[in-house]
């Protein structure tokens, strides 16, 4: 066995520290952030609850990947029925009123038209959460890529946000 004096030990220590701390940093990717450019038109009808909506919206992929879906929340669905993130967290917070609110007193997006660079493109439910949607693109967004999109979505007023609206 070899006895190495403390003095040694530390200038041994400093350059693996140094060493690890520099592949450790150069190992991490630089910092990125999508860019989302968008227009929204909206009509409402404020006898029927409803509103009719188009959106344009230019995503820019500024990550390192092909992306090839996205996430999209879907927020009137949260006030579709009781089994919501939304309703639960507002059962919580000890509200009652959505829960127990009647069917025609809810809302929702009851369906929704998405093209990608003019091109229809498909959508998936989230399997446990009904306002969050995949939009899978029919071709994958490359990375940095630039892609249009359009979307049109009629929706159902939840009738208790009215008096918000007014």
């Amino acid at each position: 066995m070899v006895h190495v004096p403390i003095e040694k030990k530390s200038h041994f220590c400093l350059p693996v520290i140094c060493c690890l701390l520099w592949v450790t940093s150069y190992s991490q990717s630089s910092y990125w952030q999508q860019k989302l450019n968008y227009t929204i038109d909206v009509s409402l009808d404020d006898n029927l609850h409803t509103l009719d909506g188009f959106m344009k919206l230019e995503y820019e992929n500024h990550s390192p990947d092909t992306l090839h879906y996205i996430w999209f929340h879907i927020w009137p669905n949260a006030y579709k029925n009781d089994k919501t993130a939304l309703s639960d967290q507002l059962l919580e917070n000890g509200n009652t009123d959505f829960y127990f609110s009647e069917e025609d007193q809810k809302g929702y997006i009851n369906r929704l038209d998405f093209k990608v660079n003019g091109i229809t493109a498909d959508i998936e439910d989230h399997p446990s959460h009904i306002d969050i949607i995949r939009l899978i693109p029919p071709q994958p967004f490359g990375a940095g890529k630039q892609s249009r999109h359009h979307y049109s979505f009629p929706c159902t007023i939840a009738c208790h946000l009215l008096p918000l609206w007014t």
